[in-house]
């Protein structure tokens, strides 16, 4: 991918205020692209990734994946020529207590998306987020892309309607589109408290012990730079008729437990007073193992991950202590 390549593109990113959203929105900024940044709720703060480059953004667009007139309006006034489709429910006890919104938005929003792509006279790459979750309870490790979708839970199976429908619209209308299959992604801008990574570094940074339930269940972690690079590799390979209407997992390629992630995460920190508290396993059902070949976009992409989980974590580490001590 030329170092050019994304200078004045006309890219709409939905969900610019997620974790990932904000990251991807900032780097395209810094290519070049005019970035759209489309967010739902103008009342919550930005995201301080998107914050710091919201000067520099084509616009920031207040809008919902369900209104279809509204995104085909738009797509064909800014002539839209990139979309990263990122915007969904994606807390799993929501959708899970509530399932009806969880499918609204991120199926009925993503239809959306993909029609108006496909009408769309300007329209030449669209990523879809998935996630290595559609995978479900699979025992035959790694993931592969060619395993059939298995999941169990509401937000699980949102995605695997999504990729399916993504994979309908390349087959029959041959639109350019590409899925992102990322594993547990971490970095700075992640203001998810609950997730494992920023959960253990705010409890560290405030002098407390981090609490782990189990620790044995094993995944594998991507750092925010190397997805945001997964991004933006696939969706400038679309234009290969072996790679549109392809999924692709990305991840680090390695395997940690929760306890090893916390251990190293202490040892950053350089806390050797602080000792981790391991809880019951029993206090949260989860599947024991789950990780995914990246071969597929190493072979068709090139595309390989650039951060250890140390050199992640160090990164992290230091953002969370600048962020929180503001």
């Amino acid at each position: 991918m030329s170092d050019l390549f994304w200078q004045d593109k006309k890219v709409l990113v939905t969900g610019a205020d997620g974790f990932i959203g904000s990251q991807l929105a900032a780097e395209l900024v810094s290519q070049g692209a005019r970035v759209y940044a489309m967010i739902f709720n103008p009342n919550k703060p930005l995201n301080p990734i998107l914050a710091a480059v919201k000067d520099r953004l084509a616009e920031i667009v207040i809008g919902d994946v369900r209104d279809f007139k509204f995104l085909s309006d738009f797509f064909t006034a800014k002539e839209i020529d990139t979309v990263f489709h990122l915007a969904a429910q994606p807390i799993v006890s929501l959708a899970f207590a509530d399932p009806l919104p969880t499918f609204e938005i991120n199926i009925w929003g993503s239809i959306n998306i993909l029609e108006a792509s496909r009408r769309s006279a300007h329209l030449e790459r669209l990523v879809i987020a998935s996630t290595t979750h559609v995978y479900g309870d699979n025992k035959n490790l790694p993931y592969l892309e060619s395993y059939f979708p298995q999941p169990s839970r509401p937000y699980e199976t949102s995605k695997a309607c999504v990729d399916i429908l993504a994979q309908t619209y390349f087959y029959t209308y041959n639109l350019p589109v590409g899925i992102s299959r990322c594993t547990n992604t971490y970095g700075p801008g992640d203001l998810n408290f609950s997730r494992l990574i920023p959960k253990t570094m705010q409890t560290v940074l405030s002098g407390a012990n981090p609490e782990i339930v189990s620790g044995t269940a094993k995944r594998d972690f991507i750092y925010i730079a190397d997805a945001v690079s997964a991004y933006l590799t696939l969706a400038a390979n679309l234009s290969r008729p072996e790679v549109r209407g392809q999924a692709f997992n990305f991840g680090s390629g390695r395997v940690y437990s929760a306890m090893d992630v916390a251990e190293t995460i202490l040892k950053i920190a350089n806390q050797p007073e602080l000792k981790i508290d391991l809880l019951p396993g029993e206090l949260r059902k989860e599947i024991e193992e789950q990780y995914v070949s990246i071969a597929k976009a190493k072979e068709l992409l090139g595309w390989e991950p650039q951060h250890t989980l140390e050199t992640g974590l160090q990164e992290t580490y230091n953002w969370y202590k600048n962020y929180l001590s503001q």
